[in-house]
């Protein structure tokens, strides 16, 4: 009988880790991002290989050049946790490049 009893808590816990981790991971799943990088950019070409490699990230939605001269990138997509990666792989590819913001992006 403790067999059966220590087996069904077993069971239990284990749904419900299972339902915990399915929670935080759909909720984390939905949350948009914008991140805004700041590149400094010499030509066309550096602007085209710019969005190449934004848009090549895996859940990016959304990319644009914004600022008073074109040289913020924009990025808005679902899960893109590694802005910093983004942001090193666009200075090591195109030149100089500055994480300037991450964040939420609300739904109006």
């Amino acid at each position: 009988m403790k067999f059966h009893v220590h087996l069904l808590l077993s069971l239990i816990q284990k749904i419900i880790w299972r339902q915990r981790f399915l929670k935080f991971f759909l909720i984390n799943e939905c949350l948009q991002q914008k991140v805004i990088i700041e590149v400094k950019m010499k030509c066309k070409k550096c602007q085209s290989k710019a969005l190449e490699i934004a848009v090549g990230r895996k859940g990016v939605t959304s990319v644009a050049f914004k600022g008073e001269s074109k040289n913020q990138l924009e990025v808005i997509g679902e899960g893109i946790v590694d802005a910093a990666g983004l942001a090193e792989t666009l200075r090591k590819k195109v030149g100089y490049a500055d994480l300037v913001s991450v964040e939420e992006v609300r739904e109006r």
